[in-house]
């Protein structure tokens, strides 16, 4: 149900329940452990991953990683990045951050 619903990204939480969060919720952040103060991500998502591809797609674009979730299990993840000063490219270590607010618990 929740692919017909357009793109979600999908992972395994430490509870082991499923939890989901749309690609223009999550902040793509360069460079590891340089974004320990940023304020708002703390009781949410943060993941690190690899960066597999950037695509281009007129006011955004798409950035593809491949992270692990809470079962150590690569998932590949795509985040919509409208900040022009981003600078990633495959290949980039990174973090994932996405709000509390913005990561839904799907019923299992």
């Amino acid at each position: 149900m929740a692919e017909f619903l357009g793109y979600e990204n999908f992972l395994v939480a430490a509870d082991g329940a499923v939890r989901t969060v749309r690609p223009e919720h999550l902040r793509v952040l360069p460079g590891l452990g340089e974004h320990d103060g940023e304020p708002g991500s703390c009781d949410g998502l943060t993941l690190e991953g690899v960066v597999v591809d950037v695509a281009f797609r007129g006011v955004d674009r798409v950035v593809t990683v491949d992270a692990d979730d809470a079962t150590g299990t690569t998932v590949r993840l795509t985040a919509d990045v409208r900040d022009s000063a981003l600078t990633a490219s495959p290949g980039d270590r990174i973090l994932l951050r996405a709000d509390a607010a913005h990561v839904v618990a799907l019923a299992g």
